[in-house]
Formats: structure tokens, sequence, C-alpha cells
């Protein structure tokens, strides 16, 4: 109970919370979800026969969580039932509005825009709408200190409380555990020009060659000699290291997995969430506000690729003006520009 009350008391500010709920409510994944929960009729449907089998319920509840788990890494049984619990508190709020309009005459269109995603579950809560006892009886699996863990999950509604201390011990890591976090570190990204590259130990490495042993990388750094030989087949398996680096780690990763990842997507500002999320947990912790900013300038249509670039949404003078000094810059200087 106190390590809960510690948590309440600090309320610590951290970017990656308001990431994973914004992450979780995305029309893309929540519609993924709600179908997953759907498909699991034992966890929400009275009348199917697992319904009360206990063995059944706990299979669904980590098959759902398991579906969580490719977008949120640390998802657990206990976060996911949070999840479903709030998204069925929300809905027999907008039942009551519904049923208090229909008394007066008037008529209440919901707000939550999953509303009729969730329609497969109107009936059930229906019954629960006028009983405020029942509030969680849809949820007997939950420990019973409930209480608490709903004050944590209103004041951090992101993130369950073990989500939540493992974040909070990131935060403590001194310089040197960061170090030796950042030296374990082996995933692949895409450099400004889209060419694949093998991060190691917090260096870049950039394809070379073929050879007779495995597929040889580069240091990205033009001076270092530095190389690793990886598997014909799998390349994150190191099959020897050689040479030493003469030059300290990269800083830039964090923003430069970010910037050029969702460049090479077509992505926008709106995807850097996910991009986020999608990061090694090693990198993820490294990510600043910093970091986030950087990636949205260097998202700017200016720092775009060409392949993206469009002139939709211009009014009609101004995509004529547009197509017109295109094509001005494509011919041999015939005519000049004013």
């Amino acid at each position: 109970m106190d390590a809960y009350l510690s948590l309440l008391e600090s309320k610590p500010t951290d970017p990656n919370m308001h990431i994973i709920n914004k992450s979780f409510f995305s029309p893309t994944f929540l519609t993924g979800f709600i179908k997953k929960y759907q498909s699991l009729s034992c966890l929400w449907n009275i009348k199917c026969p697992d319904y009360s089998n206990n063995a059944a319920r706990q299979t669904g509840w980590e098959d759902l969580t398991d579906f969580c788990r490719t977008l949120f890494p640390n998802a657990d049984v206990l976060w996911v039932k949070k999840k479903v619990q709030n998204m069925r508190g929300s809905i027999r709020k907008e039942l009551k509005k519904i049923n208090a309009n229909k008394k007066s005459g008037d008529v209440y269109k919901p707000r939550l825009w999953y509303f009729d995603m969730l329609s497969f579950i109107r009936d059930v809560e229906a019954n629960n709408v006028d009983s405020d006892s029942q509030e969680y009886a849809d949820d007997e699996d939950l420990p019973p200190n409930i209480g608490c863990i709903q004050t944590l999950h209103d004041t951090f509604p992101d993130t369950s409380f073990e989500l939540l201390k493992n974040e909070r011990n990131k935060r403590r890591q001194d310089s040197e555990s960061s170090s030796e976090s950042s030296s374990a570190m082996f995933f692949t990204m895409f450099s400004q020009r889209g060419h694949k590259l093998i991060v190691l130990d917090g260096f870049k490495f950039r394809r070379d060659r073929e050879t007779h042993m495995g597929k040889k990388w580069r240091c990205t750094v033009s001076t270092c000699n530095a190389q690793i030989l990886t598997n014909h087949e799998k390349e994150e398996e190191v099959i020897q290291k050689m040479g030493e680096h003469n030059h300290g780690m990269s800083k830039k990763l964090p923003r430069e997995f970010i910037s050029n990842n969702l460049k090479q997507k077509h992505g926008k500002k709106e995807d850097i969430p996910l991009e986020i999320l999608s990061a090694p947990p090693d990198l993820r912790c490294q990510i600043t506000s910093a970091d986030i900013s950087r990636a949205k300038r260097n998202l700017t249509p200016r720092n775009r690729s060409k392949k993206v670039a469009d002139f939709s949404g211009l009014v009609i003078p101004h995509e004529n003006l547009c197509e017109t000094i295109l094509t001005m810059s494509s011919m041999d200087n015939q005519f000049k520009t004013f």
C-alpha cells in the first residue's frame, strides 16, 4: 500500500505514459483490440458455457494480453483487465445518459467513437446501468485491493503499477547503468538515405559486402575501421567483431531512429508515438522531449523526401503555380524566374 501511495505523491511526469494511452486508444490499435475481445466470448458473454470456467477465462485474458504485447511489450493481464474495465465503464456511463434523455424526451448521441464497436456488450451492461453496486461485477478476477489500483489508474491512466514501476526505475538509473544498457543494444534502423543500418553497442554499422564467412558491416564514421560480421541468414547474429572504434557512441540515436524510420514510411508527426513504442526498450527509455521535438522538425515538408511532396490542399491558383514552377525548373534554363 505504501508503494502505491508513494507513487501517487511523487506524480512523475513521463512522456511515455501519455504516448501509451494515446496509442492504445488510437483507431488502428483499439479496433483490433475490440475485435479480439469480442472473439473471446468467455470474457464478456454471461451466456457462454465457459463464462464461469476460471481456467478458460484466464486463457482468454492471456490471449488478449498477447495481442496487446504486439504494441506494448510490457503489458500484463492486470493492465489489460483495467483497460477493458474502463472501456466498459465508459459504455455504462453513455447508456445512463441515453436512458436519462429518453425519459425527458431528448435524444442523446454517444460521444465515444468506439461506442458502436462495443455493441455486443450493450445488453450485458444495460443490466448494470442502474446499479452502482455492480460497478465491478464483470471484474471479479481483479485483486481485492481494487480501490487502491483504481485510484492509481485514475491518476496515471496510461499504465499499470508494474509499467509505472519499471519506468520509474529507468529514470533512477545513473550514467553508468545507462551506458551498460546502451552496450547491450542490438537493433536495425534506416539511414537518412534509406539504407539499412545495424546498431550494436551504441554504434551504427552500414552494409559493406558479402564474404564467405558472412555479411560484413562497417562503422558509419568514415575515419573508423571498426567492422562486424553477421550470419548470412540471420543478420541479428553477430559472428565476429573486428577493430576498435576511434570515437564515442552516437548521442543522436533516439531522434535518428524516429526521424529516419518515419521518412522511409512516409510517416507524419502523428505517427511519432507509435514509432517510439516500436523502438527497442533500451533505446526507448533514452528518448527525451528534445528528441521528439527534433523529429517533428525533421518531418516538415522541407526536410521530407521529394517522393512524398505534393500540393494537395492548396487552392487551384497556387496548385497551378507550383506545377508551373516545377516545369520551369526541369527545363534547361530556357526561362528565368523573376
